[in-house]
C-alpha cells in the first residue's frame, strides 16, 4: 500500500513528533511505502530514512488566518507536489493537516485516516477542519478521554479508535526493588515520602499548573506528599 503521511516537526519536540515516527515506521515495517511530509525540523529525519521512510519537506498543510494568502499558495502547493505519489491512504498526523489531507484523498480517491492526538480546535481555523471531517474515513485517537471531547464536539463516536501511544519495554521498564531505592534517593526522597512524578512538556495545554494546584491540596492533607516534575519547555 503507499502511504502519505504528515507531521509538522521532524525534531524530537516532544512526544506528538517521537509518536509520529513510531507510526511511520511501523507502517514501513508492515511492507508498506510511507512517504512523509513535514514543515520543518530536521534531527528525525535520518530515523525515518532509516525505517526506509521517504521523506519531503511540505509548505502549508492548512490555511493560516494569520497568514491566509501565502498558506493559501502553501496549501496548494503542497497538495500539487504530493499527487504523483497517488497515495492508497493519505494519513493526516495531526487534525490541522486535513485541509491537506481532504484535498489529496480528494483529488486521487485515496483513503483518510486521521491521529487525533489534540483537543477539538476553538480557533477560526477550525472551520476548515470541521469542512474536511466528513470525508475521513476514520479516526485514531491516542486516548479514552480525547475520544470523549471530540464525541462531545459532535464526532460520531463510532468512527473513532482508541489507540494508545506504545511504550518501548527495552528502554522504560519497571526496574529492581535497588533500581527504585537509588532513583529515589537521587531525587532526594525518603521512604516515608509519597511521591508524585510528571514527565513531560511543561506547557499550559498539558495542564501542569492544575497538578500543581491539585498537589497542594492533596499535600495539605499528607505532609509527605513530594511533587516532581520532569521537563522543559519547548518554545
Amino acid at each position: 500500500m503507499k502511504i502519505v503521511t504528515t507531521i509538522k516537526w521532524a525534531q524530537a519536540k516532544g512526544g506528538a513528533e517521537r509518536s509520529g515516527l513510531d507510526v511511520a515506521s511501523g507502517l514501513r515495517h508492515k511492507g508498506n511505502d510511507v512517504t512523509v511530509l513535514y514543515r520543518g525540523g530536521e534531527d528525525l529525519l535520518p530515523a525515518y530514512r532509516a525505517a526506509g521512510c521517504k521523506v519531503r519537506k511540505a509548505h502549508d498543510f492548512v490555511v493560516d488566518p494569520t497568514r491566509r494568502f501565502p498558506s493559501s499558495i502553501g496549501l496548494v502547493r503542497t497538495t500539487v507536489a504530493a499527487i504523483p505519489d497517488w497515495p492508497d491512504l493519505v494519513y493526516c498526523q495531526d487534525y490541522q493537516h486535513l485541509p491537506f489531507g481532504g484535498a489529496l484523498a480528494a483529488t486521487t480517491r485515496a483513503s483518510l485516516v486521521c491521529h487525533l492526538r489534540l483537543l477539538p480546535p476553538v480557533n477560526r481555523s477550525g472551520r476548515q477542519i470541521r469542512i474536511v471531517i466528513p470525508r475521513v474515513d476514520r479516526f485514531i485517537a491516542v486516548s479514552d478521554d480525547t475520544r470523549t471531547r471530540w464525541a462531545q464536539a459532535g464526532l460520531p463516536k463510532e468512527r473513532i479508535d482508541v489507540v494508545h501511544n506504545g511504550i518501548d519495554l527495552s528502554m522504560f521498564s519497571p526496574g529492581s526493588p535497588e533500581d527504585r531505592r537509588k532513583a529515589r534517593a537521587h531525587a532526594g526522597l525518603t521512604d516515608e515520602d509519597y511521591a508524585i512524578v510528571y514527565v513531560g512538556r511543561i506547557d499550559h495545554p498539558k495542564g501542569v499548573h492544575i497538578l500543581v494546584e491539585a498537589a497542594s491540596r492533596f499535600a495539605e492533607e499528607h505532609p509527605n506528599a513530594r511533587l516532581l516534575l520532569v521537563g522543559q519547555p519547548i518554545w
